[in-house]
């Protein structure tokens, strides 16, 4: 896109609207992407002043009259695609490959959050630009994308690049948080956090319900993780995975 804009900019003749144009597509480009992504020396953890809302929408005004507004949405997602095959995914799979061979479980996800805290970190600027342009295509400022949706296409772009094809030690690390996840959640359900739960009681309609729910209170054992109620991660680990699921 940033060709068409020069090559528009080359055809207006007067230097006035070229340079209005070219200063809109700056504005633009790098205010709905990470610079880095552009191949722009400014990093992504600079702390650049983004463009405000008033300003892009301006901006896509100035491109309007150029027609350039067109592939302003298919431009979006082939940014998107290019940052994600690049770099993204690269750094995401490389912070899960660091420890994944030697992690216990708290490990595990504490990896996990880091991996995914990265991720979301990359990912905000995208996601915050994809609210604008939604919004300016129901303004009518843009044309929209046909019959598959702008943030459609943007989630199958993050789905097929991200996780089409996700390592198997990966894959055997989800499954043995979620494990523990079930079992804690399920114990927590069946007991209070001091003693016997009185609504959960008059569930219990068998005697042998009864019994095992009061062995499960009266172990020394976390029905979790199996280790002593003292020393287990338990708690720790639902407050933890209550966060990673705010990320994902």
């Amino acid at each position: 896109m940033a060709a068409a804009a020069a090559a528009a900019a080359e055809g207006c003749g007067d230097p006035g609207p070229a340079q209005e144009l070219l200063v809109a597509w700056n504005t633009v480009s790098t205010g709905l992407v990470p610079p880095a992504a552009l191949g722009l020396a400014s990093s992504r953890t600079s702390g650049a002043v983004p463009p405000k809302e008033e300003e892009l929408r301006a901006a896509v005004e100035v491109l309007r009259g150029h027609g350039l507004h067109s592939v302003l949405e298919e431009w979006f997602v082939e940014v998107l695609q290019n940052d994600l095959q690049a770099n993204i995914s690269l750094e995401f799979w490389n912070t899960i490959s660091q420890r994944e061979n030697c992690a216990d479980e708290p490990q595990c996800l504490l990896l996990l959050l880091d991996a995914f805290g990265l991720l979301e970190s990359r990912l905000d600027p995208y996601l915050h630009s994809l609210e604008l342009l939604e919004k300016w295509t129901r303004l009518g400022l843009l044309m929209g994308t046909g019959a598959q949706g702008l943030r459609e296409k943007v989630h199958t772009t993050l789905r097929g690049v991200l996780f089409f094809s996700t390592p198997r030690t990966f894959q055997e690390m989800i499954q043995r948080l979620y494990g523990r996840f079930l079992r804690v959640y399920m114990q927590s359900k069946r007991k209070g956090e001091g003693g016997t739960d009185p609504e959960l009681e008059g569930e219990l309609d068998s005697r042998y319900a009864r019994r095992r729910y009061y062995r499960l209170l009266q172990s020394p054992l976390c029905a979790g993780c199996g280790s002593d109620k003292q020393q287990c991660w338990c708690r720790q680990a639902l407050e933890q995975f209550h966060q990673l699921s705010q990320v994902l």
